[in-house]
């Protein structure tokens, strides 16, 4: 998530930080939220990037994916955004690649994982195209 992480880096913001929220508005798209919300399954610092819209009252999800960031020390910039979460409110879609079983270990659905990466490197081009990363 090149361009996510380029929006918060334009307003000072280290994505492995926690309780940040940022929304971005650029008419005539969906509104983008990033939220940085604690730890992921693996236990690294965990963000939500999430387009919503309303029906009925309702927030609905168009769509949301959780990421961990696994930084890179010798980098200020992370070295990866692993998504690990992904729903779509509108087509009933949840998935989930990575979980913390009853034992307490780490599991990763590693055809879910690629299918979110995939997802999510085509929803990071679709941002930068629609101009997210100059809209404030």
């Amino acid at each position: 998530m090149k361009t996510v992480n380029a929006i918060l880096r334009t307003r000072g913001i280290d994505p492995t930080d926690q309780g940040f929220i940022v929304e971005v508005r650029n008419e005539p798209y969906l509104p983008l939220v990033i939220k940085g919300i604690g730890s992921g399954p693996s236990g690294h610092p965990s963000v939500s990037v999430c387009q919503y819209t309303e029906r009925a009252g309702s927030l609905l999800r168009d769509s949301e994916m959780r990421f961990e960031i696994i930084k890179d020390l010798e980098s200020p910039d992370p070295a990866a955004w692993k998504p690990y979460y992904y729903r779509n409110d509108y087509v009933v879609c949840e998935r989930t690649s990575t979980w913390i079983n009853e034992s307490g270990e780490v599991i990763v659905c590693a055809e879910t994982l690629q299918n979110l990466i995939e997802y999510a490197s085509t929803w990071d081009l679709l941002l930068r195209e629609q101009g997210f990363l100059d809209a404030r």
